[in-house]
């Protein structure tokens, strides 16, 4: 599975839409294009939660990988409203789903 680096924070109060403005458009920005990136995805919700995950390249170090997102996001960091600055935001490598199945059949 490739490494993979989440991006979370909360901004209490706020809705989705608020969340895509005020905190997803700046880190999104700044986190675009970080070192062997593959692509991301990210989600905001209207309970005041947004997370953005980044897929990198097979073969990529996750603690590099996740140092190279942690620099790019505290880039903009001094853009996103208060509340959340004090919330924080939290990088976190995610472990892998690969899941291991073994099929036997009887003869």
């Amino acid at each position: 599975m490739p490494p993979t680096i989440n991006v979370s924070t909360t901004y209490p109060g706020a809705d989705a839409n608020v969340i895509q403005n005020t905190i997803a458009e700046p880190i999104e920005e700044e986190v675009n294009g970080v070192k062997n990136a593959l692509y991301s995805n990210s989600t905001s919700s209207s309970a005041g939660t947004y997370t953005l995950t980044v897929t990198f390249a097979l073969g990529t170090k996750p603690d590099i990988d996740q140092a190279n997102v942690q620099n790019r996001e505290a880039e903009a960091t001094a853009e996103l409203p208060p509340t959340v600055s004090q919330e924080g935001v939290i990088i976190t490598q995610q472990a892998s789903n690969f899941v291991l199945a073994v099929w036997s059949c009887p003869r």
